[in-house]
C-alpha cells in the first residue's frame, strides 16, 4: 500500500482501527501492517490453511505434460512484478545445463510477455510451456519434481503451502510470509531475492537426489498437516469470534 492515494490509505486505517478485530496471515504481515498503518491496536495472526484432502500426492500422467526422462519444473502465480517470473526462466536455464527438464508455466498476468522474452533470448522456448489460469491446481501439482517461486516477497505463500502438501520440494526466496511456511533443507530451501545461481544449485542438488527430493516432499506433507490444517486454524477463527462476542455481551451487561 505504500504509495497508495491518500484517501484510500486513511480509509483503510480508520476501518481498522474501528474493526471489532483485525488478523494477518503471517507473522511478517502482521508486523507490515502494523508498521504500515501506525496502528494503535494489535493484530492478530491467523495462518493460512490448506485442503489436505485435495493437495495431496497423486497419480498424474506426466507423459501431458513432459517428455519420457525430462523432470517437470512447476511455477504458479499471477505473473505481477512482484512474482520475478523472469528469475524462474533464468533459473530454468541454469539448471539445463545439467538436467533434462521441462518448465511448466501456470497463470497469467502482466509479466507474462517478459516471461516469453528472455526465454526467446535464452534460446530455451521449446524447454517452457505456458497453461495460462487453471481451475484445478491440485490435479497438476503432483506431477511437478520442484516448486519455483522467487518472489520479492510473499504475505504467506500459498502455492510453497499447495506444493508441499502434495510432496513437492520447493525453492522460494527468503522474503515475507513464506519464510513461516517452507524450513529452510527441511521441506524445501530459502534463497535470497535474486540469487538465480543459489536457486539452480539447489534445484540441480534435488533433480539428482530422487530420495533426497523424496524426503523433503514428505516433511513438506507432514509440516503441512502438522501446522496449516484446516481445523486447528478454523478453531482460531471461532475462538476469535466467541470471544468478540463474550466482549460485546459484557459491555451490554
Amino acid at each position: 500500500l505504500v504509495g497508495s492515494h491518500p484517501t484510500f490509505y486513511r480509509t483503510t486505517r480508520y476501518g481498522m482501527e474501528n474493526s471489532c478485530a483485525v488478523t494477518a496471515v503471517s507473522d511478517w504481515l502482521n508486523r507490515e501492517t502494523m508498521r504500515e498503518f501506525s496502528l494503535t491496536r494489535p493484530v492478530r495472526t491467523i495462518y493460512n490453511f490448506v485442503d489436505i484432502e485435495k493437495f495431496q500426492p497423486r497419480s498424474v500422467n506426466r507423459a501431458a505434460l513432459a517428455e519420457p526422462g525430462e523432470k517437470i519444473i512447476m511455477h504458479i502465480s499471477n505473473f505481477r512484478p512482484v512474482k520475478r517470473v523472469t528469475d524462474v526462466v533464468r533459473v530454468f536455464r541454469k539448471m539445463l545445463d545439467t538436467v533434462s527438464a521441462r518448465l511448466i508455466m501456470i497463470g497469467d498476468g502482466p509479466e507474462r510477455i517478459a516471461a516469453v522474452g528472455v526465454a526467446k533470448q535464452l534460446g530455451i522456448t521449446d524447454k517452457i510451456t505456458y497453461l495460462g489460469n487453471m481451475a484445478r491446481i491440485e490435479d497438476l501439482l503432483p506431477a511437478a519434481d520442484l516448486v519455483i517461486q522467487p518472489s520479492e516477497h510473499e504475505s504467506f505463500g500459498m502455492v510453497p503451502l499447495e506444493a508441499m502438501a502434495c510432496e513437492v520440494p520447493v525453492i522460494v526466496t527468503a522474503s515475507g510470509g513464506v519464510t513461516e511456511v517452507v524450513d529452510h533443507e527441511k521441506t524445501g530451501y530459502l534463497c535470497e531475492v535474486g540469487d538465480i545461481d543459489t536457486m539452480a544449485r539447489y534445484g540441480v542438488s534435488l533433480l539428482q537426489d530422487p530420495e533426497r527430493a523424496l524426503r523433503m516432499g514428505q516433511a513438506g506433507r507432514e509440516a503441512a498437516i502438522a501446522r496449516f490444517s484446516p481445523g486447528p486454524i478454523v478453531d482460531q477463527y471461532i475462538a476469535l469470534y466467541e470471544e468478540l462476542l463474550a466482549k460485546k455481551a459484557a459491555k451490554t451487561a
